[in-house]
């Protein structure tokens, strides 16, 4: 039996089952928990060969099954956190048949487009699919092509102008290259000038980026620290978190119990931002949900972070998980920016919580960025998954924000995954980020996206993070005109599909 490719050219079966075979080992690779950045330019180039090595009823389930084993495997300790066993197994499938629809894209329209223009189908179908997704999804960016060659810095600073999806955009692209010359069968006389085509926007790219990294400057610094509770309450006390859950009122035993073991976290907290404030940080925060109290213990808390940062002229941002048992939605997560005169900011809520147990028990914000002009710069606030929404984070680069402080809380198996995604939206919008992380990596990075500190809260008793930031950031292209790569993508595709369908078959 012999594999036929949308040319019509014939191969041995026995090395179109190989494609497969790479297809699904590179993208394991791809992204995830066990992202390799090479592996995420590699699975698209052997899953587009196998799949144009076979017909459609036979390829795609296959190349969904393959696709969904390496979900399985690459997102297990992550998605399936927050799903059980069995909703795991069924995402991994869907995901992979969602994230597999440029494939198919490119396996039907391209035989209908002669030449290397057909080459392009593919990469706009994935941008496209990509921003839709970061529209309507709740799961937002996540997935996207581009989080895998976070720190191929060169690369990445494309993320000033086009946002991720450039960079996705250049990596997919050189699937269907690969693919294209494959068909071609290497002939130099025959994809000469598509692959110096190819390798000439891409080497334009990387040349950009270097030029970037080699000639900015950083300018000033200020010194900030973030500081991470050495515990998270709630979690080590489910007989307190299934009531929250459940939306039932506590007991009187269980809410002193709470309020006992809440007070003295807190209390450390204040106390060792007061130690990093006589270290000489001129901004504190805490990581996401640092300080956990009843609803009717706020204000009283608040006060005394007001009294702090007035003693010691420093801006406090204070992370607050606010408990109200027995509402609906028991939780406010709230990040609470005051200045050195002990006046309040802002209040920002958690717009974005993580879909599941969270979005399920949290009060929404309203996805309104805010920022402060300071003497160290404009800073801007958001929380943790909020950063996985390029289009509400740009509302930060439109407002010129310097520095982005993002209390964050994470679990051990992400490692720094959930960090590298955050660093796309300091590149995208010329901030520098600060991210303390409750159980998670805490980063941070300059607007190059280069890293500058990090901690990780299970290697240290003592989980701070100090780094001295740039107090000016820059202006991006991106901040400036948004999603235009985005939309340009999605009409290329438009049209090069829409032509192959309505033109004759090549």
């Amino acid at each position: 039996m012999n594999g036929v490719d949308v040319k019509g050219n014939r191969g041995p079966a026995g090395s179109s089952w190989l494609w497969l075979l790479l297809a699904g080992l590179f993208w394991s690779f791809a992204g995830g928990r066990y992202a390799i950045g090479v592996a995420a330019w590699l699975a698209p180039a052997f899953m587009l060969r196998w799949l144009c090595g076979r017909r459609a009823a036979v390829g795609f389930p296959l190349a969904v099954l393959a696709a969904g084993a390496a979900n399985y495997f690459a997102w297990r300790g992550i998605a399936s956190v927050i799903m059980p066993a069995g909703l795991y197994v069924v995402f991994a499938g869907v995901t992979a048949a969602v994230y597999l629809i440029p494939y198919f894209a490119y396996r039907v329209l391209s035989p209908r487009r002669a030449g290397f223009a057909a080459t392009l189908i593919f990469p706009a179908a994935v941008v496209a699919l990509e921003y839709v997704l970061s529209l309507v999804s709740p799961l937002g960016t996540w997935n996207a092509l581009a989080y895998s060659q976070t720190h191929n810095l060169p690369l990445i600073q494309v993320a000033s102008v086009t946002g991720i999806y450039g960079v996705s955009f250049v990596a997919a692209w050189f699937g269907a290259v690969v693919n294209w010359a494959w068909e071609h069968k290497f002939k130099w006389k025959k994809i000469g000038r598509g692959a110096i085509t190819y390798a000439a926007i891409v080497t334009a790219v990387l040349l950009h980026g270097g030029a970037r990294l080699a000639l900015s400057r950083a300018g000033e610094t200020v010194r900030v620290a973030g500081v991470i509770s050495r515990t998270f309450f709630l979690t080590e006390h489910p007989e307190l978190w299934a009531p929250l859950l459940a939306g039932e009122p506590l007991s009187r035993e269980a809410t002193a119990a709470l309020r006992a073991e809440t007070a003295a976290l807190n209390d450390d907290l204040l106390a060792r931002t007061r130690k990093e404030a006589r270290a000489g940080a001129k901004v504190v925060i805490w990581g996401e949900a640092g300080a956990q109290l009843l609803a009717e213990d706020e204000t009283a808390l608040t006060a005394r972070g007001r009294e702090l940062a007035r003693q010691e002229r420093i801006y406090l941002g204070m992370a607050l998980a606010t408990l109200n048992p027995g509402n609906a939605k028991p939780v406010t997560n709230k990040f609470t920016l005051i200045n050195p005169a002990g006046n309040v900011a802002w209040d920002y809520l958690k717009s974005k919580p993580v879909p599941g147990p969270e979005a399920a028990i949290t009060c929404r914000g309203d996805g309104r960025i805010p920022t402060l002009e300071t003497p160290y710069g404009r800073l801007g606030g958001a929380i943790c998954y909020d950063m996985d929404f390029p289009a509400m984070i740009r509302q930060a680069g439109q407002a010129g924000a310097d520095v982005m402080l993002v209390p964050a809380h994470d679990w051990r198996e992400l490692g720094d995954l959930h960090a590298d995604l955050a660093v796309f939206r300091a590149v995208e919008n010329g901030f520098s980020l600060f991210r303390p992380d409750n159980e998670g990596v805490s980063l941070a990075a300059d607007w190059l996206g280069r890293p500058l500190a990090t901690t990780d809260y299970f290697s240290t008793a003592d989980p701070v993070i100090i780094a001295y930031l740039p107090k000016r950031g820059v202006q991006t292209a991106y901040a400036r005109a948004g999603d235009v790569f985005a939309w340009l993508a999605v009409v290329t595709f438009l049209a090069l599909g829409g032509r192959a369908l309505i033109g004759k078959r090549e």
